[in-house]
């Protein structure tokens, strides 16, 4: 892009840019470094990204392994196929928070239902000039980490040749801050929670948050918050010291107004009576706009008034020859419907004429076949007949046949007990092999044996050490929520005595909501997850503040609760308009009994309870949601007894859920609590216990199978020792064999039976190959038949299903006229209300007005004014008091002249005093706005970067659009036009005049289809992509909201743009073809494992 055009998208923008004290980044950019240095990492960006993944018991995997490609990466599977593991993987393995993927509260819940440890290794690339201490990990660092199911874990951290070289996650931090791999940064790693709430969130504010945090300005600006906070109150403590100078200053004023005021009292005089006559005249004037805006507002309704009806009279035709449209097309399909049913018939009846005819043919064959060996087999023995009676025929020839058939049957006993042998050694060496796998499998099982009862020993520990804390604390309620919430209560109620909050924090959250219908609570934990510990504040200066406080507090290893900043309202959300509408199951709202507003209003507008349906079973979830026509309104997702997860149609899709369970929290008490973890170490005992006797029992079970082990090796020995014997004897009998001549009599008369035979046998083949022939014939033409009503059927049900899609989308069409129709005569009628109530308004200006001029007569001629009437009353009331105290309290002008030169002689004295301390602090300013101006310009020189960026981004589907940054409002809005639409012309002449008018045909991003909003919000990312710097990028379910085509393009357009030196991985549920992007990786993932009733 050129210095121009930067300088002109500069220009544009209208964004005021607010000085503000933030904290610099680690490094000062200016432009040029600031492209040089990423023009230097991005030529070594090829270091640092991953090589391969592999994890063991992890979520819903048992042994899952990764090789990645060093460029682009898809990962393909249906949900519910655990590819969203791969990117928990990767965060969790290299020391993320578990909260930020949105996948449990805790590690230990990343383990696999059953299993007690998980492992997640992480191959990264260490090459080239930016290597991370390449001298002690090679090519590769290996980072391993070891999660329990009781909630501990460690780290690993080796070299390419499996050497440890730390288990500290210190070094992991210093290696991800050498890479630059942020892997908590929602660009870089997009989960899928945050992609779904990215790709539908239309609000600018989020998209100005969102792009903050991808540019780690959030960052920043917090720190010059912090700085500029620290510089006031070192300001307040000077200005402490000036506090006199005002009055003072005051005192001064006074003075030199008497002063001023004693010269010029006449003037002032004739002044009040020229404000008097601007009043009655300013009074008129407004009179008369007032009356002129009410005329404005009524002409612009009755041209509204009769838009309106031009549109319902539009739309009114539309709608009628839609629904003629519709019709035709039902009997079409009506039609259709019943040729293809027909046609389906005499296609079945060609199938079994055709199947019949292939099983005959392929019967036939086989008897010819089996009849042309037969053949050949009596023309090779009447061959072999004639060759042996060529040889010699003597008696001693003869004799010696008897021989050796007695050593032919010796050899042949010999070999019978040899085969005898080999049987039993055959079923030994099995059983052999059996007992030794079994030993083998015994000592696997008394290993993970010994780690299980490891684990339910920690586990029985910390149950114990967490009802000791709870017995210590069992008058407090709020125990149940942990062990440290009730002194995070105590802190805050201190800190509100104080003063230091605005408002007092709400929580916890669970301590504020009850259960109407019991048997839902654990869904209703599920759904609430973590945020039923955690607190609500009115600000962010409260979430500081409590972010002080909960830093002093122990939490004894358990993780901090979520602060959610929120304005607090006395009023809870109306969401009767939005609450899923179903007469025979209850949202999660209505099961809900919140008792605080706050609390209320956070569940709606962090959850969406209200659009959350519970239904009982998955058989009921199913047969409701896997149809658009039977969704209830305003359902986004539903929730069985099961914790099953149903995503309604058109996005049709279920997660398992693990089982119902207590509730933990909701309408839980301190007692219950103790009860139920006292029950949960009783079991645990017996489990320790059942543990033990077992183990006994496998001590018992391998000295069994040791002694089995030797039996059987001796007798195996021994068998072979008297084959060995055997095989001797057999070969010396075999030395001693010479061939026999046979007899020549009896061979002739064999060869003139096998003649016979064969003339017979030679007679039946060519009959059977006639039928073959035949058999033939008739199935080509069967086969022939079918083939072309096979065609003819499926021509038919394409034209079917054509005619079926026209109808369902006549019948949608029908449905938005229809609506639209209704929605414009609801607006006349409200239109025409307003006109009334404008017309009487108009009324009662004109009077108001003829009245106003009537008593402005006396005051002629007219004055023009600018001002308010307001304004000039206080101004003319405010003199005329002032007159009236002047005239009685007036003195000597000598005195007060003298007077005014004392007091501002002594204000002097006092501003030069403190002239010193003034030019400090304004020197201490002047570098901070320094500071600020500079952080300004690279947030400015950032948005202009990702604004032409955005643009490139969005011309691969011919779209014209720009991002507008308000950095005082904090807002970030996104405007699309498609390129040649009635608005495109006007649309890209606003944006290069930089005119903020909403009018037109631009669209936000509420206004656009769901396609072209993910479109637009995958190109607002890869715009970010280009302006931060990170050797991986990974999106997961970016293209879960977009149709076919949006799809494609995005595809493409990532792929066209992709920087050869980073690494992209991909999660998509959708399906993938190789043949279109044979440079792109592509990795299937099983389909997942479904229930019989799903």
């Amino acid at each position: 892009m050129s210095v121009r055009k930067l300088d002109d998208l500069h220009n544009g923008d209208s964004e005021a840019t607010p000085v503000s004290s933030q904290k610099r980044r680690r490094t000062s950019y200016s432009d040029s470094s600031y492209l040089t240095e990423m023009k230097m990492t991005q030529e070594s960006a090829s270091c640092g990204i991953l090589e391969r993944v592999i994890v063991k018991n992890f979520m819903c995997h048992d042994h899952l392994e990764f090789t990645f490609s060093p460029n682009i990466n898809f990962v393909q599977g249906r949900n519910g196929s655990g590819k969203s593991a791969i990117l928990t993987a990767v965060v969790v393995g290299l020391g993320g928070n578990v909260r930020a993927t949105n996948r449990g509260n805790s590690m230990k819940e990343l383990v696999k239902y059953g299993k007690y440890t998980a492992t997640i290794d992480i191959h990264i690339k260490n090459v080239g000039r930016d290597a991370y201490k390449h001298d002690i990990y090679g090519d590769c660092i290996i980072v391993e980490r070891k999660i329990m199911s009781s909630g501990g874990g460690s780290y690993r951290i080796k070299a390419k040749n499996g050497t440890v070289v730390s288990t500290k996650k210190d070094e992991i931090v210093r290696m991800l801050d050498h890479f630059n791999l942020q892997i908590e940064n929602p660009v870089t790693v997009l989960n899928q929670d945050m992609s779904r709430s990215f790709l539908n969130s239309t609000d600018p504010h989020d998209l100005y948050k969102f792009f903050l945090e991808a540019t780690q300005l959030q960052q920043m600006r917090d720190n010059y918050t912090y700085l500029q906070e620290a510089l006031r109150s070192s300001l307040a403590t000077i200005e402490g010291r000036k506090e006199d100078l005002p009055y003072l200053k005051k005192e001064v004023e006074e003075q030199r107004s008497r002063y001023e005021f004693s010269k010029s009292l006449a003037d002032k005089r004739n002044k009040l009576r020229e404000l008097r006559r601007e009043l009655m005249w300013a009074v008129v004037r407004e009179a008369e706009k007032e009356e002129e805006a009410t005329v404005q507002k009524l002409e612009a309704h009755e041209a509204l008034c009769n838009k309106l009806q031009e549109k319902i009279t539009s739309y009114q035709t539309n709608f009628e020859e839609e629904q003629q449209q519709h019709k035709a097309l039902q009997e079409e399909l009506a039609n259709r419907t019943n040729q293809l049913s027909n046609q389906a018939k005499e296609t079945k009846a060609a199938n079994e004429q055709m199947v019949k005819a292939k099983a005959m043919l392929k019967d036939q064959q086989m008897q010819a076949a089996t009849a042309e060996k037969k053949v050949k087999s009596i023309q090779k023995e009447i061959s072999e007949l004639k060759e042996a009676i060529e040889k010699d025929n003597s008696a001693a020839q003869n004799n010696w046949a008897a021989q050796r058939a007695a050593r032919l049957e010796k050899i042949e006993n010999f070999k019978k007990e040899m085969l005898e042998i080999h049987q039993s050694m055959k079923t030994e060496d099995t059983h052999h092999s059996n007992i030794t796998n079994t030993m083998e499998h015994k000592k696997a099982e008394q290993k993970q044996f010994f780690l299980e009862e490891k684990a339910i020993r920690t586990k029985c520990s910390r149950l114990e050490k967490e009802l000791t804390e709870l017995r210590g604390q069992q008058s407090n309620v709020f125990t149940v929520y942990g062990p440290w919430v009730p002194e995070v209560l105590k802190q805050i109620d201190i800190a509100h005595k104080k003063g230091m909050f605005s408002a007092k924090p709400v929580g916890p959250l669970g301590a504020f909501i009850k259960l109407r219908d019991q048997q839902w609570g654990h869904v209703a934990e599920a759904i609430i997850a973590n945020r039923i510990n955690s607190f609500c504040v009115n600000n962010q200066k409260d979430c500081l503040v409590l972010k002080q406080i909960l830093s002093r507090v122990n939490f004894h290893g358990a993780p901090k609760p979520i602060i959610t900043v929120s304005r607090f309202r006395e009023r809870v959300h109306d969401v009767s308009q939005f609450e899923v509408q179903s007469d025979r199951y209850p949202s999660l709202w209505s099961v809900l009994n919140v008792s605080d507003t706050v609390v209320a209003n956070t569940l709606i507008d962090q959850m969406q309870v209200e659009s959350t349906l519970l239904i009982p079973t998955a058989q009921e979830a199913g047969r409701l949601l896997k149809d658009q026509r039977t969704v209830p309104k305003n359902c986004k997702v539903a929730y069985t007894l099961n914790r099953d997860i149903y995503h309604p149609d058109p996005n049709y899709r279920i997660y398992s859920g693990r089982g119902q369970q207590p509730a933990r929290y909701l309408q839980v008490s301190v007692e219950q609590k103790i009860s139920d973890l006292q029950a949960e170490i009783e079991s645990t005992r017996e489990e320790l216990k059942t543990h033990s006797r077992k183990a006994q029992e496998y001590q018992a079970e391998m000295k069994e199978l040791e002694n089995e082990i030797h039996i059987s090796n001796r007798k195996l020995q021994k068998d072979k020792v008297k084959i060995a014997q055997l095989r001797g004897q057999v070969r010396v009998l075999q030395d001693q064999e010479e061939p026999a001549p046979p007899d020549v009599s009896q061979l002739e008369e064999d060869i003139r039976q096998q003649e016979v035979l064969l003339e017979s046998a030679q007679t039946h083949a060519e009959e059977l190959k006639n039928l073959v022939i035949e058999s033939k014939e008739k199935y080509q033409e069967a086969s022939s038949k079918y083939e072309i009503l096979r065609q003819e059927q499926h021509k038919f049900l394409q034209e079917a299903e054509n005619i079926k899609k026209n109808v369902s989308q006549c019948e949608q069409r029908t449905n938005r006229l229809l609506q639209a129709l209704e929605g414009y005569k609801k607006k006349k009628k409200e239109t025409q209300t307003r006109k009334k109530d404008f017309e009487a308004e108009l009324k009662e200006a004109r009077e108001n007005r003829e009245k106003e001029s009537e008593r402005a007569k006396n005051f002629e001629p007219r004055f023009e004014t600018t001002r308010s009437a307001k304004d000039v009353n206080s101004q003319y009331k405010a003199l005329e008091a002032r007159l009236s105290k002047e005239e009685a309290e007036r003195g000597d002008p000598v005195e007060i002249a003298q007077k005014y030169k004392e007091v501002q002689q002594r204000y002097s004295g006092i501003i030069k005093a403190l002239e010193g301390h003034s030019n400090l602090l304004e020197l201490i300013q002047q570098s901070l706005e320094k500071r600020q101006q500079e952080y300004g310009c690279f947030r400015r020189f950032t948005s202009i970067m990702i604004k032409s960026y955005f643009r490139n981004r969005l011309s691969f589907r011919n779209l014209h659009g720009s991002l507008h940054f308000d950095f005082e409002k904090e807002i970030l809005t996104m405007r699309v036009v498609k390129s040649g639409s009635k608005g495109d012309h006007d649309t890209v002449s606003e944006l290069h005049k930089n005119k903020k008018s909403e009018k037109g045909a631009q669209q936000t991003l509420a206004m656009m289809s769901g396609g072209e909003r993910s479109f637009c919000t995958v190109s607002f990312i890869l715009a970010l992509w280009e302006v931060m710097d990170s050797p991986i990028r990974i999106l997961d379910e970016f293209d879960v909201f977009m149709d076919i085509v949006a799809r494609k393009q995005s595809m493409d357009m990532m792929i066209d743009i992709a920087d050869s030196k980073t690494q992209y991985i991909y999660l998509t549920p959708l399906e993938l073809n190789k043949a279109e992007h044979p440079n792109v990786n592509i990795y299937r993932m099983p389909d997942p494992e479904r229930r019989e009733e799903d």
